[in-house]
């Protein structure tokens, strides 16, 4: 693991969700629907400068810095740190959020937030993001990935990052990291 695959411009996703990205955009053109993307795969570093730390130390709240309260996950915790989630050229009730609305599924691909509101222009590839996150590959996950729970001794170092004291604890160690480091 560890390899992106160019998704157009300067774009980049895993290779499972860059070839169900494109699928969807082909298939997206043929009903005459477009749009374009402004984010894909973000390094840690990126992620680690876009959260608002003054805001989250003094809140316990993450957003996004030079916002109101755009949300953003921690660093090591994003789906754009795994290549998995695209942020697309769309609003909420266009032409291109209701195809998205209607057939992204079908590709894999759903927006995450039980508003669709909050971020109608975030997508994510859901299959290739849990095998990353539970140290598979996209390609070795079958589709059938249940991720740990904290309870699960036998997948230590896979679990959700919390926050913690150091980057180490944040990233949850061993595939996390050492996919990340590919990189950074």
């Amino acid at each position: 693991a560890g390899s992106l695959t160019s998704i157009g411009g300067n774009h980049k996703l895993n290779p499972t969700a860059a070839k169900a990205y494109l699928s969807m955009v082909e298939a997206a053109k043929k009903d005459g629907v477009q749009w374009g993307i402004t984010d894909s795969f973000r390094p840690l570093k990126i992620q680690c400068n876009i959260l608002d730390w003054p805001h989250f130390e003094k809140t316990g709240k993450k957003k996004k810095v030079k916002t109101a309260g755009t949300p953003v996950a921690f660093p090591g915790n994003s789906n754009h740190g795994w290549g998995s989630a695209v942020d697309l050229k769309v609003e909420f009730g266009d032409t291109a959020h209701k195809w998205l609305t209607n057939n992204a599924s079908k590709f894999g691909f759903s927006n995450p937030f039980k508003n669709p509101r909050t971020e109608p222009w975030h997508w994510e590839h859901v299959e290739s993001a849990k095998a990353l996150k539970s140290g598979m590959t996209p390609t070795d996950s079958g589709g059938d990935v249940t991720l740990p729970t904290s309870g699960d001794t036998s997948t230590s170092g896979t679990e959700t990052p919390k926050k913690s004291g150091g980057i180490m604890d944040l990233l949850g160690g061993g595939a996390i990291s050492s996919w990340l480091d590919t990189f950074m």
